[in-house]
Order: C-alpha cells, then sequence, then structure tokens
C-alpha cells in the first residue's frame, strides 16, 4: 500500500532486486512522477532484470524507450478481442549498463 515513486525503499526493505517488473501504469500524465518512477524501477533491477508494461498510449511506450534507450526495448501491439477492438502496446526493457537514458 505505497506508491511506486518509493519502489526501491520497498524493496530494498528485503534486501534483494527484481528480476521483473511488470506495470500497466500510465507514464504520460504526470513527468516529474513518471520519471520518479522509471528511476526506481532502474534502481531495483537486477542486472539481467527485465520491465515489461503494457498500456494503451503510445506516449507511454515511448517514455519508457526514452528512458532505456531503444537498443535495449522491445516493442509489441496486442489486438483485443471486445468491441471496440483495443490495441495494447507492451514494451520489454532490459537494464540499461548505464542507468537511464535521460
Amino acid at each position: 500500500n505505497d506508491s511506486a515513486e518509493h519502489l526501491a525503499q520497498i524493496v530494498q526493505r528485503f534486501g534483494k532486486s527484481a528480476q521483473r517488473v511488470v506495470s500497466s501504469n500510465p507514464f504520460y500524465t504526470n513527468e516529474r512522477i513518471t520519471t520518479t518512477v522509471l528511476q526506481q524501477i532502474m534502481e531495483i533491477l537486477a542486472t539481467d532484470g527485465k520491465f515489461v508494461m503494457a498500456n494503451f498510449r503510445i506516449r507511454s511506450m515511448l517514455r519508457v524507450i526514452g528512458a532505456f534507450g531503444r537498443e535495449n526495448c522491445t516493442t509489441d501491439f496486442v489486438f483485443n478481442v471486445p468491441p471496440p477492438p483495443v490495441t495494447i502496446l507492451t514494451v520489454q526493457a532490459r537494464k540499461p549498463n548505464g542507468g537511464m537514458k535521460h
């Protein structure tokens, strides 16, 4: 029961890092919070860890790619069946060697 802005503190309480972080967080609403959350995700990911995001907004996908770097990301588009059809964007990002890109 806490904010994703405190993700690193929460994970560090257990003295661990994360192999996977899965999110559907809307990374388009508040730039400061988005930057903080992405930094927290990067901080807790193990060296070979991955971040997976599913969202409906291209802008969210672009924020993750901007933070992790295009070379560290793969993307997919998944089409949902119920009317109306919904496009779900997914990004799988691996932890960059030098931290956040920007």
